[in-house]
């Protein structure tokens, strides 16, 4: 039965192809740091070919919904360490999946800031959870360019992060709405830069994201030499 049949992906030997999907477990601290519950609830899960992390954030920005983990700070990295320790003494493989939720979020989790997004688009028609009940979505404030560019250079530290966490790789979460897809979306993105706008102008928006991309993993390490050189290349 191939489905428990070992699959090479990459550089990894995967020992099945079950994949246990990413699910959110709001189970770390109001820091971002994750406890030894979290290890433990991987770690029992090692038994998959594959683990995805639970949705993390890639900044304090990215903040979404309370109690969600973080791989931006020294002390996410450590707490995270522990967990992968966990999984790869079970001989597992774990990724981690980086987040940024962009409108999909609430100010009151966000120290009073709101969320960000392509354009100033409002959710309509739902709610969101936050730790003081579900509330309506707020008017996402608009990107600017560097902010931008600040993003994608998040992506690439907290990618290196992961490195050094001891993930085995990472997923970059682009679905369900999130600040990807919403650069994807004609509903959410009424830019009319780079960033926005035509078919050309989304593959010219996809080579200064690869450029910002390498620049962030260079200022990355020139600012933070604890942060491991990401292993293979930036998004092609």
């Amino acid at each position: 039965m191939k489905l428990l049949e070992s699959f090479r992906m990459g550089s990894l030997m995967l020992k099945n192809r079950m994949v246990m999907a990413a699910m959110t477990r709001s189970r770390a601290d109001i820091h971002g740091v994750v406890g030894p519950m979290t290890a433990e609830y991987y770690a029992q899960r090692a038994s998959a070919g594959l683990i995805l992390s639970e949705a993390i954030n890639i900044s304090a920005n990215a903040l979404s919904s309370p109690l969600t983990p973080g791989l931006f700070e020294e002390k996410q990295i450590a707490a995270w360490r522990k967990v992968t320790q966990a999984v790869h003494e079970k001989g597992g493989i774990i990724f981690a999946q980086l987040w940024h939720t962009g409108r999909v979020g609430h100010s009151v989790d966000r120290g009073g800031q709101l969320p960000v997004a392509p354009s100033a688009v409002k959710i309509e028609g739902a709610q969101h959870f936050t730790s003081q009940g579900m509330k309506e979505y707020e008017t996402p404030r608009e990107l600017a360019l560097p902010e931008i560019r600040q993003i994608i250079a998040n992506y690439a530290q907290t990618a290196q992060n992961a490195v050094v966490a001891g993930f085995d790789g990472v997923q970059l979460h682009a679905a369900n709405g999130y600040l990807p897809q919403q650069f994807l979306a004609d509903s959410a993105n009424h830019r009319a830069d780079e960033y926005g706008g035509s078919i050309a102008s989304a593959f010219h928006a996809g080579s200064h994201a690869r450029a910002d991309c390498r620049r962030g993993r260079r200022q990355s390490r020139h600012q933070n030499q604890s942060v491991a050189p990401l292993r293979g290349h930036c998004v092609r």
